[in-house]
């Protein structure tokens, strides 16, 4: 007996037992009848969370953009949170350096400003782990948010901050080119030119410094 002589209510047991997106996909094309039969079950799948993430976060980390297309087509929201550490699925893509995630994250009504518990923009992840061409991204598409570039944390770091603190002069230079304040104090009374010579990174303590000779001669 083939499966499509098999009873609608049958075919959508059998396929309750598949567990994974791949398997569902790949039984649906077969036939334009389980396609209409089991569309629901292919959704129903993609909805689940996936390595104990949402997923959409899971979508934007591994780069799926046609996921992250359906998933936000089926009602899930662009800003949504998995804990109070995690933020919103454009912090991972911004962490990730994930440009086309980020985006489509943007184009459906991400907040490019979204702050996780920590207070931590998708600016800070990106500079903190040196990705020169989110940080331009997100820049860019930030310029109408007044402050952005020196949007604080809880400890009252700016994504300069980290950018010093993780040594990563370009991305440095990318903020001061956009404005950052290099004169910013956090909650403990440091520069980003202090958290520079703090962790050894004497290249971007140089230039933080040479700002802030300039800044003080008035230049």
């Amino acid at each position: 007996m083939s499966l499509l002589s098999l009873p609608n209510e049958l075919i959508i047991l059998i396929a309750g037992g598949l567990t994974t997106t791949r398997d569902v996909n790949t039984l649906i094309r077969t036939n334009r009848r389980l396609w209409s039969l089991l569309t629901s079950r292919l959704n129903a799948l993609a909805l689940e969370k996936k390595d104990g993430v949402t997923a959409l976060h899971w979508a934007v980390v591994n780069h799926h953009g046609p996921l992250v297309h359906l998933l936000l087509r089926l009602g899930v929201t662009v800003d949504v949170r998995e804990d109070v550490e995690s933020g919103a699925p454009i912090h991972w893509g911004a962490k990730h350096g994930h440009e086309k995630m980020v985006h489509i994250l943007l184009s459906n009504g991400a907040d490019i400003a979204a702050c996780n518990d920590f207070n931590e923009t998708p600016l800070h992840w990106a500079a903190a782990f040196g990705n020169l061409q989110m940080v331009r991204l997100l820049l860019e598409e930030g310029k109408m948010k007044d402050g952005y570039v020196d949007m604080r944390d809880n400890h009252g770091g700016t994504a300069l901050d980290w950018a010093a603190r993780y040594g990563y002069v370009d991305v440095c230079k990318c903020l001061l080119e956009w404005g950052a304040d290099v004169n910013v104090k956090d909650a403990f009374g440091g520069t980003a030119g202090r958290s520079a010579e703090a962790s050894g990174y004497e290249e971007v303590a140089r230039l933080l410094r040479a700002r802030e000779d300039c800044e003080e001669a008035g230049l």
